[in-house]
């Protein structure tokens, strides 16, 4: 299979970076205003639930771009580290965290080891943009640093098939995901679908045009109630994961 062209990512994601105004609320992802304030909600949100963050745990937040998420969690831990193949990203994210004294930003290189001992591990919509052998690569260092019994909760894509696009995103199948992560000696706790696409939550929020913070509940409430519907009418759904180191 074609490798993943992580200097392509990079770009894109700087191109990104200067399109959004640095703005370190946004999903980069994102098709516009509106849309991001669901995917930023639906991430926080998911990811947070399932985390089950404590004031004892020393947090990774891989792939954490702008610090999105790092910076609204680590009020809720004893230390949180992000770390982004992304220079620009990084040096955005440490810019707005000199009020943090718990968070660390580090650019790390494409297949670079992550050091230190972590309790959790998150990320959003990562694991796409990494290759069949590089995820291999990732995981081992995940199950170095993770203590016994610590978590990974992750949100990504989910295909039908595994499809490998523009050389900067490979889709994977649920099947593939527990596969990989259960020979890497990681065991599945939880998956749920969170978001489909297209997704009726977003159709209405393009309808209303409100983003309000009140509005956010209402509109995941929508996507709940509706995600199973007419699923062959999906392209394909994001999904929540949650996995255990096993002992």
């Amino acid at each position: 299979m074609e490798r993943i062209n992580q200097d392509k990512i990079i770009q894109q994601y700087k191109d990104k970076l200067i399109k959004n105004n640095n703005s370190t609320d946004s999903v980069l992802d994102a098709e516009a205003p509106l849309t991001n304030a669901l995917y930023d909600y639906y991430s926080n949100f998911y990811i947070s639930k399932e985390a089950q963050f404590n004031k004892g745990d020393d947090v990774l937040d891989f792939g954490c771009g702008l610090g999105r998420l790092t910076i609204p969690f680590s009020s809720q831990v004893k230390s949180i580290t992000g770390v982004d193949i992304s220079p620009d990203l990084i040096k955005v994210a440490n810019s707005n965290t000199q009020k943090n004294a718990n968070v660390t930003f580090k650019h790390i290189t494409p297949g670079e080891q992550i050091t230190g001992n972590y309790s959790k591990i998150f990320f959003f919509g990562v694991l796409l943009h990494i290759d069949n052998d590089g995820i291999k690569e990732v995981l081992e260092n995940f199950h170095n640093v993770l203590t016994d019994g610590g978590r990974i909760v992750f949100i990504e894509p989910v295909y039908k098939k595994e499809e490998l696009q523009g050389g900067v995103v490979l889709y994977r199948t649920h099947d593939t995901f527990v596969n990989i992560f259960n020979d890497a000696g990681f065991r599945l706790l939880k998956s749920q679908n969170v978001l489909r696409s297209p997704s009726y939550s977003f159709n209405l929020l393009k309808k209303l045009k409100v983003k309000s913070k009140l509005f956010l509940p209402f509109y995941r409430k929508i996507e709940e109630w509706t995600i199973n519907r007419k699923p062959e009418h999906a392209s394909f759904f994001w999904e929540l994961y949650v996995f255990e180191k096993k002992n």
